[in-house]
């Protein structure tokens, strides 16, 4: 998977996930407190996820590595 695919993927996750979320409120039958609390831990996984997708570029070193493998500038493929 690439960088601008996991990005797409992070998109979607959110607008499909706000989605939910404003149908189950308007109707849903459960209060305010319970919606926020059902609701909290999903939207930290797709916040992270796209804090992830934006914030990671293809830097060796970094978490994502393995994702978004680093790709040969042509100045060095040129030299092989």
């Amino acid at each position: 998977m690439d960088k601008a695919s996991f990005q797409l993927f992070c998109l979607l996750g959110i607008v499909i996930m706000t989605a939910l979320q404003v149908f189950d409120l308007v109707w849903g039958s459960h209060t305010m407190m319970h919606f926020l609390q059902e609701w909290a831990a999903i939207d930290a996984l797709w916040l992270g996820l796209a804090a992830l997708a934006v914030f990671h570029r293809n830097t060796p070193t970094g978490p994502v590595s393995s994702l978004f493998p680093a790709r040969h500038s042509v100045h060095h493929i040129a030299h092989k």
